[in-house]
């Protein structure tokens, strides 16, 4: 529970601030220290932290000064118990290193653990979510339904609008949510969102800057004109500065979760298979624009990546659509 998450989250960060206070670090300092790490992080950490005191206390271990060898015991039961990826016990490793030292290095980049890390990851190497990615012009076709933006309800505006500003910027559902209504700037045929929060893929003091365009070619699929009517429909009835906000009052700001979910639900009504979750209209949408053209140096732009491997490793997929290869034989007729 939520009730759960933060108590563990406070556990952890008194430990680590008492090992600070005992290193010589001052109150001040510490917090600093602490700030490193986002929210999600904390209570990532918190949550494997958690279990591993829990296990310690069943094999009589002192949870802050462990051997090497019962660390990575424990990190070997954890995964078998929990059936967790290599991606879960590697964030573990990390939640322990961040309460748990051995001799000057955290406990984490001790030789013993850090061989058992690399043969889970021989053994179970981490691989792309998803083989293959849908074709955004099944969603973006479905989504015509829906319009004109005045006529809809504020669920189904809502909805639309999350999934047209996902496809037309590439970004994470996580940066939909730091958008502010101070931010957004209207000019000419385009609108600019500036976000200062700290994003995953954003330098720190860096804002993250997105750029979305008019479409005219057919309004019903227009980002500008349906974020234009939301910011209307919602500007007597938010009590947030962030652009989306509950469909039902009071109105608050929603969660990166509750975002996701909106999203999810599109493509579900679109006819997506469930298998895929909200954060694949990333690569979706990266993908299609990379397979008509686009320069990769503005995909990265877009989507806020540093490096090409990134994209190529993680994102970039074949496009499926249900009629591709009929399609692209019958257009030939337009050539």
């Amino acid at each position: 529970s939520t009730s759960q998450k933060k108590t563990f989250t406070n556990v952890c960060s008194e430990i680590v601030r008492q090992q600070h206070e005992e290193r010589g670090f001052s109150a001040e300092a510490s917090k600093v220290i602490q700030s490193l790490r986002s929210e999600k992080t904390n209570g990532q950490y918190s949550a494997h932290i958690d279990q591993w005191i829990k296990y310690a206390e069943t094999k009589d271990l002192n949870p802050l000064a462990p051997e090497p060898y019962q660390v990575t015991n424990f990190l070997e039961y954890y995964r078998l118990r929990e059936n967790l990826s290599f991606s879960s016990i590697n964030t573990a490793r990390s939640a322990l290193s961040a309460i748990i030292s051995y001799g000057d290095l955290p406990i984490g980049q001790h030789k013993d653990v850090v061989i058992y890390m690399r043969a889970l990851e021989r053994l179970y190497p981490k691989t792309p979510k998803y083989r293959h990615i849908w074709d955004p012009g099944m969603v973006l076709r479905y989504m015509t339904r829906w319009s004109p933006a005045e006529k809809l309800d504020l669920r189904l505006l809502s909805y639309k609008l999350v999934m047209l500003i996902l496809l037309a910027t590439g970004q994470r559902v996580q940066t939909m949510e730091k958008i502010e209504v101070d931010k957004i700037q209207f000019q000419g045929g385009k609108v600019t969102i500036r976000i200062d929060d700290k994003l995953k893929t954003s330098t720190p003091g860096k804002p993250t800057y997105l750029e979305i365009r008019e479409y005219p070619a057919n309004r019903s699929l227009c980002p500008m004109k349906y974020l234009k009517e939301y910011l209307k429909r919602t500007k007597h009835k938010r009590s947030s500065t962030r652009l989306f906000v509950a469909c039902n009052k009071p109105h608050k700001e929603v969660s990166s979760q509750t975002l996701a979910r909106w999203a999810k639900t599109v493509l579900k009504v679109s006819g997506v298979s469930n298998k895929f979750g909200a954060h694949s209209t990333r690569a979706a949408s990266t993908s299609v624009a990379f397979y008509q053209g686009v320069p990769l140096s503005f995909i990265m732009q877009c989507a806020s990546w540093k490096q090409e491997n990134t994209f190529r490793k993680w994102y970039k997929k074949p496009v499926q659509s249900e009629n591709s290869f009929q399609m692209k034989v019958f257009d030939t007729h337009k050539q």
